[in-house]
């Protein structure tokens, strides 16, 4: 007598409702995850893009600064510095009127004044680099007319933006010493002017400027 062998039991096919949950949470843990570094590579990204636009703004602010100093004591017989030439420091701007404290050859401040007569009339310019919480940068004040840099303080200023940037505030500072204006020699001028940031790496920049107006 034959013994009758019950075929094997069919194992279940197809996906269960516990299989489903755990594929759709692994799902959504990846899908997070690279939603996540998606933010952070936006984030990256866009803080590069603004600290090269600094960088930039900057260079260009010194090119423009170094440019329109060269002015100083132009058309002046026998321009000084101290007089046709002054460091502000703690210098604000407050409306049109332009406060400070003049400082001494080698110290830094955060503005300087200077006088020239191209036009047959004195006038004087400024730079101004304004300090404090959330601001920077550089800008341009004047011309307006004056005797000499001397008379800084009781001037109508105007301002234009030379660079916006908050991070970095330029210090200036002029010293006596010979030096060759652009490099050229027989035209050796005897006052440097300084200017100095840090850019948003923390490199810092300097840019130093002959004045070829001011003789010994």
């Amino acid at each position: 007598m034959k013994t009758h062998v019950p075929p094997p039991a069919r194992r279940p096919r197809g996906v269960t409702l516990v299989s489903l949950m755990t594929g759709l949470a692994v799902s959504m843990v990846l899908v997070l995850a690279t939603l996540m570094l998606f933010q952070r590579m936006v984030r990256a990204s866009s803080a590069a893009r603004g600290d090269a636009l600094a960088d930039a703004q900057r260079s260009t602010a010194f090119l423009a600064a170094g440019m329109a100093v060269q002015e100083a004591g132009f058309g002046i017989a026998a321009p000084q510095a101290g007089t046709h030439l002054v460091v502000l420091s703690g210098a604000a701007l407050n409306g049109g009127t332009l406060s400070g404290s003049p400082v001494g050859e080698g110290t830094e401040g955060n503005a300087v004044v200077w006088a020239e007569a191209a036009s047959g009339t004195t006038r004087c310019t400024a730079l101004l680099s304004p300090t404090g919480s959330g601001q920077g940068g550089l800008r341009r004040l004047g011309p307006a007319p004056c005797a000499d840099a001397t008379a800084w303080a009781g001037l109508a200023w105007t301002a234009a933006v030379l660079s916006d940037a908050p991070a970095a505030p330029v210090a200036l500072a002029w010293q006596a010493g010979a030096c060759r204006p652009f490099g050229i020699a027989g035209t050796a001028g005897h006052v440097l002017l300084t200017l100095r940031a840090v850019n948003s790496n923390g490199v810092a920049l300097r840019s130093s400027q002959c004045l070829a107006n001011f003789p010994s």
